[in-house]
């Protein structure tokens, strides 16, 4: 559950890509793809300011995938970000 959580929190700052493939993997790819231009950023507060503003169109719709979710719900949710390709590098990144 600390894993969803956190992914949540991440996720936050994230928005929905519009390719193929699950919500969850395309929240999880771009938490990713945030986090590695977040890092590059520096601390920069204009670049990151950037960046949140580029995602904030669809930051939301990343953040409702865990809204009105029961427990098991939030957990499968949890099973699947673990399959997405992406989340084991994010995972390092953490």
């Amino acid at each position: 559950m600390k894993k969803l959580t956190y992914l949540l929190v991440l996720i936050t700052f994230l928005g929905l890509s519009s390719c193929g493939g699950s919500e969850v993997c395309n929240c999880i790819d771009l938490a990713l793809e945030y986090s590695k231009e977040s890092k590059t950023a520096n601390g920069d507060l204009g670049k990151l300011k950037e960046l949140d503003d580029r995602f904030k169109e669809d930051r939301t719709k990343c953040m409702n995938l865990g809204k009105g979710k029961t427990d098991a719900e939030l957990k499968e949710m949890d099973k699947e970000a673990e399959k997405c390709p992406s989340y084991k590098e994010l995972m390092r990144l953490r």
